[in-house]
C-alpha cells in the first residue's frame, strides 16, 4: 500500500525501529511519550520525559494535496523537534516533509540534535502522486445574477 515510512537513525532503546503512515487522505499518527494504558494511532518514542519528549509531542498526517505534514504540539513548551538539524518551535506552522528529511525528537540540547535525540529518516518513495487543489474562481456568478 501507498505509505510514508520513518526509519530510526542510530539507536534508541525504547523507540520503534520504524513506523508507517498510510497515504490515505486524513490519516494521522500521534507521536510522543504515552501512558501504557492509552490506545490510539500513536508512535510511542519513550515512556519517560528524560529525553525532552512530551506526552503529545506532535502529529504526522497525510494530505492528498500537500503530502506528509508534521504538526508540533503548540501547547507544549518543552517539546523539542528538529527537521534536518533545525529546531522547530512548538508553535511553528505545519511543515511539509520531503524525501530524505530527518525528523528528530527530544535530546539534551535545544539548538541542534544531540545526545538523546530520537531521529527518523523520512522515506516517501511509496507515496502516491499529489492531487492538485481545484481552482476556485475569484468572482463566481451568483445564481441570482444569472437570472434575466
Amino acid at each position: 500500500p501507498a505509505a510514508a515510512r520513518f526509519t530510526l537513525v542510530g539507536d534508541a532503546a525504547e523507540a520503534p525501529a520504524s513506523f508507517t503512515l498510510l497515504c490515505e487522505h486524513g490519516a494521522r499518527l500521534e507521536i510522543g511519550r504515552l501512558q501504557p494504558s492509552e490506545t490510539a494511532d500513536r508512535v510511542l518514542l519513550c515512556t519517560s520525559n528524560t529525553n525532552g519528549i512530551s506526552r503529545q509531542h506532535g502529529v504526522v498526517r497525510y494530505d492528498r494535496h500537500q503530502g506528509v505534514v508534521y504538526l508540533g504540539c503548540a501547547h507544549s513548551t518543552s517539546a523539542v523537534t528538529f527537521v534536518n538539524s533545525s529546531r522547530l518551535r512548538p508553535d511553528a506552522p505545519p511543515r511539509v516533509l520531503v524525501q530524505g528529511d530527518t525528523l528528530g525528537f527530544g535530546g539534551s540540547t535545544l539548538s541542534a540534535p544531540g545526545v538523546g535525540t530520537i531521529s527518523y529518516s523520512v522515506d516517501l518513495s511509496l507515496m502516491p502522486p499529489l492531487v492538485p487543489r481545484p481552482e476556485v474562481p475569484l468572482y463566481a456568478a451568483s445564481p441570482a445574477a444569472a437570472a434575466p
